[in-house]
């Protein structure tokens, strides 16, 4: 599939402390370490229990 395609340009959101951009095959193993780590989806878990009962 070509997300290019579908989605055009990708935005960048910028400020002194933060850039978000898309996601490139060369952060993959960092994205992975992230989602492979219980504590995080614990907490994500957590927040979004809170945010859809609300």
């Amino acid at each position: 599939m070509n997300l290019d395609m579908i989605f055009g340009d990708f935005p960048v959101l910028e400020s002194e402390d933060l850039v978000l951009r898309k996601i490139e095959d060369v952060h993959l193993q960092e994205v992975f370490n992230i989602y492979d780590n219980e504590m995080y989806l614990n907490i994500v878990g957590l927040f979004l229990n809170i945010t859809f009962k609300q």
